[in-house]
């Protein structure tokens, strides 16, 4: 009998370093979708003005991220081609203005649904290669504490 519970203990063991080596077991971002993605246009300043040069441009991802686990999902950071630097924002209140702070996760609860906008928590896209226009779709990547990744494509407004 002890023989038995050895064998199927070790055939368990190889069967999920088999399934983690080929990538199958599944990720917190598997069970993560993503509706209504969008950047802020960049192309133009107020009063149609031209913008400052594309590295000193920046603008937010928002999006409504929805957790379908029975798990919490930790969102630790972002990418995408387009930026210098990706961050994790929300808004905080100092000396009574809301000012812009960079945070260091996001907590999606299981079975939850959390709106990323501009002025809660949001992707902010820091350092632009070049001004976004309204059409464009701009890729970011989405990475989970557990190392999984999601891509998004966001439709610029």
């Amino acid at each position: 009998m002890l023989k038995k519970i050895i064998l199927i203990s070790t055939m368990s063991l190889m069967a999920t370093l088999s399934f983690a080596e080929t990538g199958l077991m599944p990720t917190i971002a598997s069970d993560i979708s993503v509706k209504a993605a969008t950047v802020d246009a960049t192309d133009m300043g107020p009063l149609g003005q031209a913008n400052p040069a594309p590295n000193q441009i920046s603008t937010e991802v928002k999006m409504d991220i929805i957790n379908n686990s029975k798990q919490n999902a930790l969102l630790v950071a972002a990418t995408s081609p387009v930026a210098q630097k990706v961050q994790l924002h929300t808004f905080v209140r100092k000396d009574g203005k809301a000012v812009m702070e960079q945070i260091a996760h996001v907590d999606i609860k299981a079975h939850t649904a959390d709106d990323l906008s501009f002025q809660g928590v949001h992707v902010m896209l820091i350092g632009l290669s070049a001004p976004v226009t309204q059409g464009q779709q701009i890729p970011v990547t989405l990475i989970f504490a557990d190392g999984s990744h999601l891509n998004v494509n966001a439709v610029v407004q």
